[in-house]
């Protein structure tokens, strides 16, 4: 299991494989604020879900334009949700029809960019 430094330093893959569901628990422990999610009725595909807390409309803008850049260079886009003074990003992987390291990669970076800008999860 790598650390959160780690997974920082690593650049997301193409065609990844999926992670094996008893160690989300384990991955979710270097990712603060996100949780486990299903990304479907049937509850067939697992993501990672956050929700950020902003002051107003810019500082939100300002953050999902931050996420975008990070998504487009390590080429893995999360689902987001934007609102006036909220933003809200799922990951999966839908290639691997489950959680991948690239979501976890991507959630720390995320994270990262948040504890900067000073977002709340």
């Amino acid at each position: 299991m790598p650390s959160t430094t780690e997974l920082l330093s690593t650049n997301c893959q193409h065609a990844p494989t999926a992670l094996a569901a008893a160690t989300w628990p384990e991955w979710l422990a270097l990712v603060p604020g996100w949780q486990l999610i299903s990304t479907d009725a049937q509850a067939q595909q697992a993501g990672i879900e956050a929700r950020f807390e902003f002051q107003d409309f810019d500082q939100t803008m300002a953050f999902a334009n931050a996420v975008a850049a990070m998504a487009k260079a390590q080429d893995h886009h999360p689902d987001m949700h934007i609102s006036f003074k909220h933003c809200v990003l799922r990951y999966t992987t839908h290639s691997a029809g489950s959680l991948t390291l690239n979501d976890f990669i991507c959630a720390a970076r995320v994270h990262a960019l948040r504890q900067a800008g000073g977002a709340r999860a």
